[in-house]
């Protein structure tokens, strides 16, 4: 039986067009494996990545506890932010005032609540609350350093460091304190000062043992 030469053609352009389909097929069979497995592995990077994170962060978080027992163990945490407190509120009351009898008034009230003579020697007083003149002249008007300047303070935070903290309520806890203060001028400028405090604390509440000094 012949075949004829366009029958011959037919086929041959079918097999022709049968094999380069195949190959295309498998040609993008074989891309899109090869796009899985990078997709794949990219997860995996991406999972492994996750996985050290989480691994990191676990482990950040056992040392942060082991470090808070072990301040914990030598430090009565409950005590050290009850003392705080005490220091926060003697603090604001000393350097949050605006004019020269707000000051004065401040100065008055602190050296009682801490049981200080005015005729006392002490640096802390000395330091932080030292006693200004106030004159008056012919016509009643009053020239101090405060009210002549503008001067004013507001306090913003204060910073504690123990340095004995003990379980033992009969036993004075002691501290070192950063205090930061800010003032305004008259035309709006504002600064910063520190000033470093050493106290301890009783059961009583009253802070002892203060000395001062101002940091630039």
């Amino acid at each position: 039986m012949k075949i004829s030469k366009e029958l011959f053609k037919k086929e041959w352009f079918v097999v022709s067009i049968t094999a380069v389909l195949f190959v295309i097929t498998s040609v993008t069979c074989v891309a899109v494996v090869q796009q899985h497995d990078s997709a794949l592995n990219q997860v995996q990077t991406e999972l492994n990545d996750t996985k050290e994170q989480i691994r990191v962060l676990s482990e950040q978080a056992k040392q942060a506890e082991a470090d808070r027992q072990s301040v914990a163990s030598v430090v009565d945490l409950d005590r050290l932010a009850n003392d705080k407190a005490i220091m926060e509120a003697l603090f604001k009351k000393m350097f949050t005032w605006k004019t020269y009898d707000e000051y004065m008034n401040a100065r008055k009230s602190v050296m009682a609540d801490l049981k200080i003579p005015e005729d006392a020697n002490s640096s802390f007083v000395n330091t932080l609350l030292p006693a200004l003149k106030d004159k008056v002249d012919g016509n009643g008007k009053h020239y101090n350093l405060i009210d002549t300047d503008g001067l004013n303070l507001q306090f913003e935070l204060l910073t504690v460091y123990p340095v004995l903290v003990p379980y033992e309520k009969d036993r004075p806890a002691e501290y070192i304190g950063e205090v930061i203060l800010s003032s305004e001028t008259k035309t709006g400028g504002k600064g910063e000062a520190r000033a470093l405090v050493r106290f301890k604390l009783g059961k009583n509440g009253i802070p002892d043992g203060l000395t001062a000094e101002l940091v630039d």
